[in-house]
């Protein structure tokens, strides 16, 4: 007997500048996908801002 995993992955929910994501990117299947210069798990933290040092920890991206 033999078995295959297939993973099909069809999402179609996007919305852009999303309030999940703070505004700042675009919500797809339930992950956010952060605008240019903008990063964190819901892209609350902008690399430009003077206080992205300050906020290191809170803004840091984990791998899933």
């Amino acid at each position: 007997m033999q078995f295959s995993n297939v993973f099909v992955c069809a999402c179609i929910l996007q919305e852009p500048n999303s309030p999940e994501c703070s505004g700042n990117g675009t919500y797809e299947c339930g992950v956010c996908v952060c605008n240019d210069s903008y990063y964190g798990d819901r892209c609350q933290c902008d690399e430009t801002s003077v206080d992205a040092e300050t906020h290191h920890d809170a803004c840091r991206v984990y791998a899933r």
